[in-house]
């Protein structure tokens, strides 16, 4: 199921991108899926449906953050 695949990403650096006027991806389970990973961020874009681009501008600022964090982690040995 969806919860149990979720939880191999818990310690990979995710972004969540919803879309707030998502018929599909309530803000709730969005909320629960960023709680069940340690690394997540949640970017809610506001009068979006539930398949956001990644050109909104909130979007691309979580990009490149999520790139950031990837970058400054210490390489897999």
């Amino acid at each position: 199921d969806m919860w149990r695949a979720l939880d191999r990403l818990k310690t990979v650096p995710t972004l969540i991108v919803r879309g707030g006027k998502s018929d599909i991806l309530a803000a709730a389970t969005a909320e629960r899926m960023k709680a069940a990973l340690d690394q997540a961020e949640l970017v809610t874009l506001p009068d979006i449906g539930h398949a956001p681009t990644l050109n909104e501008p909130a979007a691309v600022a979580g990009v490149d953050r999520l790139l950031a964090r990837i970058a400054a982690e210490p390489a897999a040995t």
